[in-house]
């Protein structure tokens, strides 16, 4: 947030866009292709060895039933274990993201899992272009964008808004919002249990 204050100003917009099937766009063969490409450069040969081993399992591990009748999944990544998505998305940015913001002149570029917001030089960048080039690099990514409106948006959980060269956070909540928390002794990871 404070990086945010300090390089917004009124030539600048802020836009977000979020990748509304990043489980569903990988067959498993391209999945393990680019985490060896991502785990080569930043592990050990035996830690990237175990770490794509445990990717295999993994995928190998994903079924589903409909009518008593099960079925391996095949194309895309299953939901609940994240990693594989997450190390998607590192390829998918370290490999072409990187030159997309450079091309289109961001003025800057930040992620969590599948949300990101862009902020952008209001003369120079036109946002539909982006799009287009995402979609030219990977057609199956479903990418919806949102640009600021009235000197706001809501991203990352956040309502970002500018008044007088100054930049106000809040929280934002949805619109289906219902305040439902993870009961405590439920079986689940403490860790979910306390980001609710």
């Amino acid at each position: 947030m404070k990086y945010l204050r300090g390089i917004v100003d009124d030539n600048d917009k802020l836009a977000s866009f979020d990748i509304t099937n990043m489980y569903l766009t990988n067959t498993h063969c391209q999945t393990k292709s680019n985490n060896k490409k991502i785990l080569k450069t930043k592990y050990t040969k035996i830690t990237t060895i175990d770490l794509l081993g445990m990717y295999d399992f993994y995928l190998s591990q994903s079924y589903c039933s409909y009518n008593s009748v099960f079925f391996q999944q095949i194309y895309g990544l299953t939901m609940g274990c994240p990693s594989p998505a997450i190390l998607f998305l590192q390829y998918f940015e370290e490999g072409y993201i990187v030159q997309i913001t450079i091309n289109h002149h961001f003025l800057g570029y930040f992620g969590y899992v599948n949300d990101i917001l862009i902020i952008y030089y209001r003369s120079i960048t036109d946002m539909n272009l982006f799009l287009k080039d995402c979609d030219l690099i990977r057609p199956q990514l479903q990418l919806t964008l949102e640009l600021e409106c009235n000197n706001i948006l809501n991203c990352l959980g956040l309502s970002i808004s500018r008044k007088n060269m100054e930049m106000e956070f809040d929280i934002y909540r949805k619109c289906t919002y219902s305040d439902v928390t993870v009961l405590f002794n439920l079986f689940c990871p403490v860790e979910h249990k306390l980001a609710t």
